[in-house]
């Protein structure tokens, strides 16, 4: 488990049967095992000096977690992933599953993934985008094409998104081009897309 800021110079490494669990009350409360993700933010931070305020990024991190070629079996659950100059999460030709995250103020993409079938349950994607031009929230595709939101998955596999918050995107919430990969999205909500629902959810193949 982890508590508090973590400051990550080089990206976190998620690999298979683990799992980084965040949203603990800390050592400090009456109960440190209480849990509760929202309430006791867990912050996974590319900030190395925490000078982002004065407009500073470009000393960050590149991407916060990393997880190549993953199974299911590697989880990350309860942490906020913000500022990052990439993404704040990173993989390829893996399936993490992310759970209870906030991917919030990346330079670039929330979560950047290609050729992988990763589970995102609970999650919110919030004002990410910040270097870069554009920003979305969620594109999908099975090219390298690079996407123009939030989260970019290139994939041709099978993806979940279960209960997720997209939120101020400004190019739309979910954007798939792909005609290999097989999306499933249940309980989920757009909010702020500045395009309106028909872009906040769309498909092309």
């Amino acid at each position: 488990s982890v508590t508090g800021v973590q400051k990550c110079a080089l990206p976190i490494l998620l690999i298979d049967e683990t799992v980084v669990l965040g949203g603990f009350a800390g050592w400090d409360a009456p109960d440190p095992s209480e849990r509760d993700a929202e309430r006791y933010v867990t912050l996974l931070s590319g900030d190395l000096r925490r000078d982002d305020l004065k407009g500073l990024m470009d000393d960050n991190s590149g991407n916060i977690v990393r997880s190549p070629d993953v199974s299911a079996t590697a989880v990350l659950d309860g942490v906020t992933v913000t500022a990052a100059t990439n993404s704040g999460v990173s993989f390829r030709d893996g399936s993490p599953t992310l759970r209870n995250c906030t991917f919030r103020g990346n330079g670039r993409y929330g979560v950047d993934g290609r050729h992988g079938t990763p589970t995102i349950e609970h999650c919110v994607f919030i004002a990410n985008a910040l270097l870069h031009s554009g920003g979305g929230g969620l594109f999908v595709s099975d090219s390298d094409v690079f996407g123009r939101g939030f989260t970019r998955l290139d994939t041709d596999g099978e993806l979940s998104f279960i209960r997720c918050r997209f939120i101020d995107c400004e190019f739309g919430g979910l954007e798939v081009r792909s005609g290999k990969a097989t999306v499933t999205v249940t309980d989920c909500l757009f909010e702020g897309t500045k395009e309106g629902f028909r872009r906040a959810l769309e498909t092309s193949a």
